[in-house]
């Protein structure tokens, strides 16, 4: 009985150290690796949203570009085949016709 007693006593004074170890020391370990963390994820978004910044402006600076210089202009007109009317199974255009009518403005 009294080897019983010892031993609940060991097991339980075993536990009381073990939590108090990793509620305390694995506690700051493990704050001080995440904020680690926490700061370099941090510092890599705000540089992807300045990245993010610059790339919108270059975007819409090409947008404006093709807004005022038009886009028709840039683009090559190449015509495969020549249907001069729509087939009579449909009374839609054809992909060439509506090619050449878009305009050029």
């Amino acid at each position: 009985m009294k080897n019983a007693m010892h031993d609940i006593l060991l097991f339980g004074a075993g536990f009381a150290a073990g939590a108090y170890f990793m509620h305390t020391v694995m506690r700051r370990a493990y704050d001080e690796k995440y904020r680690k963390e926490a700061q370099d994820l941090k510092a890599h978004w705000e540089k992807r949203e300045a990245n993010l910044d610059e790339e919108v402006e270059k975007k819409a600076n090409q947008k404006g570009f093709e807004l005022a210089m038009g886009p028709y202009r840039t683009e090559s007109r190449k015509i495969f085949g020549s249907r001069s009317r729509p087939s009579r199974s449909s009374s839609r255009m054809s992909l060439v016709q509506m090619r050449i009518m878009r305009p050029a403005f």
